[in-house]
């Protein structure tokens, strides 16, 4: 078989995240070396992490006025 030939080698490897970590609580000011600890803290003070994820923003709706008002009102048959 040729090297042109042959399937492509699909790499795979284990990707660990350590627990280890050095934080001070803000909730209730002790310093914690366990990410699971931090946030069973945070938890227990009713607070939540926030991490680093986009937030896309919503599209821009603007806010009906004047004759936009007034025009829904007689389309939907409103007097005032």
């Amino acid at each position: 078989m040729h090297w042109q030939e042959m399937p492509p080698i699909v790499a795979r490897s284990v990707h660990i995240i350590a627990d280890e970590c050095e934080h001070i609580s803000p909730a209730d000011g002790k310093g914690y070396s366990s990410k699971s600890a931090y946030r069973r803290s945070l938890k227990d003070h009713g607070m939540v992490e926030l991490g680093n994820d986009r937030i896309e923003p919503k599209p821009f709706r603007p806010t009906p006025t004047g004759d936009v008002l007034r025009r829904v009102a007689y389309q939907k048959g409103v007097r005032g």
